[in-house]
């Protein structure tokens, strides 16, 4: 929605000049040396007191401190940088320094953070941005309070910009489009506007309230903060407390009566303006005047807490000495769906989106989203924690990782499938599956020496595979197998390895027969194709001196 300011009445404006020019997002200017990329006023006064003009305007005519790589932000702080005039010259070089980064280092006094922030507020509520630029303010006001959440005592910082969030959504969104928020109403204060006109449209359509609007609803009335546990853990809580909520109130329940209601408007930062927003949204309800709400829904919350309390631990695991998969396997099975550990949602939109599109991933890009790619090398045990790791969401991986593949490297692409729901772990695959893995890498080694491979061999492999006794989860592997032998030239050294892994009954002489018949599919077999057969041999311990013969005997 693009906001009309004329709904808005402007009170204690007067320090606001109109000749401040303000440098939007994608320009930059270049103030004592420090080219800073936009998103602040610049104006020039004739007497420079602060009284008489918006603080966060920056006037290029006042001294600076020369440009210093090592100056030290806590220079000066002794003093609070209310207003960019009233500055010394140490610390305009510090606000100056900061704004010519990317203006989210550590150990700034907050008094300049707020000052850049009032410039964010001035340009939103008064100045008519365009939609684009409403998103641009935004967006920097949801990064500033990422960066900075928690970061200074009192919360001045975090509360402003909650305010400016929440006022710009009440403004902007829909009614209906707006969504429940925790973070901002635990630091205490009044109905945020956004959640205020939320519930406005709620009452006035006899929309229920779901688990997450009931929260909302008790924080604000019972004055009570969430536990840390719960904070921690709070995506997890909400799962939890909505699987109770449904169960109890699968309807919903009605919105309470509100006796209160709240005149809408918005005060900047050190109250340099204030926008009356009564015009554009009407009253609002008080939600902390609620005199009473469901004893019962909040039996649920306490209940939903307790669940978070004794699991907490393998929660939101970057805090506790358990790893996310050992952390994951140790949480109750009904919510297991809904806890998954770091890393592994990133993990499987990426498989879901491969899976969809049929498309192959080189095992770096699975490493990664599971924080595992710090190595120089690739090793057994990174690839069997992917091979976990996907287990847990349903999937396998191929080439398969039960056999620790010492021929990958980084750049390996694997094939992802979809496992059979509700079976047991096969840790161990039966004889039949191992022969039938050593078949087709013998089979694959041979045909991919001489490229391209030929079609009837792939024929071969395929109807071999199809003509398999195997149970679910093995026939899916071994086609995946399948595919990715075909499509990528599998090494003499994959086949070396699972010949230390395999029984020598299970690889000999199933291996021999149809590398053999592979090479000589079409009747002429090349050089390459001798060298491969000589190495199948070597794995085999078979004398690589018969190869010839055994070849011409095959042939005849």
């Amino acid at each position: 929605m693009l906001i009309d300011q004329r709904d808005f009445l402007i009170k204690n404006n007067n320090t606001i000049c109109p000749d401040d020019t303000w440098i939007p997002a994608d320009q930059t200017v270049t103030i004592a040396g420090r080219e800073i990329q936009g998103m602040v006023y610049i104006g020039t006064r004739v007497d420079g007191i602060s009284g008489k003009y918006d603080d966060s305007v920056i006037d290029p005519d006042l001294p600076v401190d020369e440009f210093n790589s090592k100056i030290n932000p806590k220079i000066g702080q002794s003093k609070q940088p209310w207003a960019y005039g009233s500055m010394d010259t140490t610390q305009r070089a510090i606000y100056l320094e900061w704004l010519a980064t990317d203006r989210s280092a550590d150990g700034f006094h907050e008094g300049y953070i707020l000052l850049y922030i009032l410039g964010l507020e001035r340009r939103f509520f008064i100045d008519s941005p365009t939609e684009q630029e409403c998103d641009t303010l935004l967006f920097e006001a949801k990064r500033l309070l990422e960066q900075y959440r928690g970061q200074y005592l009192g919360g001045t910082i975090e509360r402003l910009l909650s305010k400016f969030i929440d006022t710009a959504n009440a403004i902007r969104l829909p009614a209906a489009e707006i969504e429940p928020h925790y973070s901002d109403i635990q630091m205490g204060g009044k109905t945020p506007l956004d959640i205020g006109v939320a519930m406005k449209n709620k009452m006035e359509t006899g929309q229920p309230l779901n688990h997450q609007w009931f929260l909302v609803l008790y924080l604000l009335c019972s004055g009570k903060k969430l536990p840390a546990p719960v904070e921690r853990a709070l995506s997890e809580f909400l799962v939890i407390l909505g699987q109770l909520f449904e169960k109890k109130f699968p309807d919903g329940l009605p919105i309470p009566m509100v006796t209160g209601e709240i005149h809408p408007k918005y005060e900047a930062h050190e109250q340099v303006f204030t926008v009356d927003l009564l015009r554009h949204l009407g009253k609002i309800p008080d939600l902390s005047t609620i005199s009473s709400l469901n004893e019962e829904a909040i039996e649920l919350i306490d209940q939903a807490s307790k669940i978070i309390y004794d699991y907490g631990r393998y929660l939101a695991t970057d805090e506790y000495r358990y790893s996310p998969l050992v952390a994951y396997k140790r949480l109750p099975e009904r919510i297991k769906p809904y806890c998954l550990p770091p890393g592994l949602k990133e993990l499987k939109i990426m498989v879901e989106e491969a899976m969809s599109s049929n498309e192959d991933i080189p095992i770096i890009d699975l490493l990664k989203v599971l924080n595992l790619d710090k190595t120089f090398r690739l090793y057994p045990t990174q690839v069997k924690k992917v091979s976990q790791s996907l287990k847990i969401l349903s999937c396998g991986m191929a080439p398969d990782p039960i056999y620790e593949w010492e021929g990958s490297s980084f750049d390996t692409p694997y094939a992802i499938f979809k496992l059979p729901q509700d079976q047991p772990w096969l840790t161990e695959m039966s004889n039949e599956y191992q022969e039938s893995i050593m078949y087709l890498l013998a089979g694959f080694i041979v045909g991919h020496a001489r490229e391209p491979i030929h079609p009837d061999a792939v024929k071969i492999l395929d109807s071999y595979v199809q003509s398999t006794h195997l149970v679910e989860e093995e026939r899916i592997r071994l086609n995946a197998n399948l595919r990715i032998m075909r499509d990528y030239w599998p090494t003499i050294q994959w086949y070396r390895d699972l010949v230390k892994k395999t029984p020598e009954s299970l690889f000999y002489p199933s291996s021999v027969e149809i590398a053999f018949r592979i090479a000589t599919i079409d009747g002429d077999v090349t050089d390459d194709q001798i060298t491969v057969l000589k190495g199948i041999y070597k794995s085999l311990k078979i004398p690589v001196k018969n190869v010839l013969s055994d070849l011409q005997s095959f042939m005849h």
